[in-house]
């Protein structure tokens, strides 16, 4: 169940657009902050926090239903 998730997540974040991807990977999994992420990416601090936050809306619905269902199990 949870590499099923694990999958699922993968792939919901290698389908997000290029730039979105990368800022999100770059703030989440790398751990930079949004400054760093502009300067790596050549773009404005706020337009990283757009691509963050559109990348998380877009995984949150993408895995609602697999997250809601593991959760539900889980408990």
């Amino acid at each position: 169940e949870r590499l099923e998730l694990c999958d699922r997540l993968a792939e919901a974040i290698l389908n997000l657009p290029k730039k979105r991807r990368d800022a999100f990977l770059l703030v989440h999994l790398w751990g930079l902050s949004s400054n760093e992420t502009a300067a790596k990416m050549g773009l404005q601090a706020k337009t990283i926090d757009k691509h963050v936050t559109a990348a998380r809306e877009a995984l949150r619905k993408e895995l609602s239903d697999v997250a809601t269902e593991w959760l539900t199990r889980s408990l």
